[in-house]
């Protein structure tokens, strides 16, 4: 059985680097590979900036945003490197586009 851990975080406040540094550890340390999820749209990009930001001031090994284009598919690429994520990560946003991207798509099941 794999040892899994859940964490939860609900905004990006003053103690959010201190839970990276625990996730980070989690996943595998120096070894990690983070995906962080995304809901796609015109402001990903400025949101997955924030949360690299973040994470990088942890050592980790890699870290990549996943996000589905406008009709929710997802580049190959983001796929192969989901499938060897040690960690996902998902930003805030729409819960309801992360429901359609991600849920409700060929990713889940």
């Amino acid at each position: 059985m794999v040892k899994r851990r859940l964490f939860l975080i609900s905004d990006m406040t003053d103690s959010f680097q201190e839970f990276c540094k625990y996730f980070i550890t989690a996943c595998g340390a120096e070894k990690a590979k983070i995906a962080i999820l995304m809901q796609g749209g015109k402001d990903w990009k400025e949101y997955f900036d924030q949360y690299e930001a973040c994470f990088r001031r942890s050592e980790l090994s890699e870290i990549f945003p996943v996000f589905p284009d406008e009709d929710f598919n997802f580049e190959p690429e983001m796929l192969d490197q989901l499938a060897s994520a040690t960690g996902i990560f998902v930003g805030g946003g729409n819960t309801f586009r992360y429901i359609k991207a991600y849920a409700e798509s060929f990713l889940a099941d």
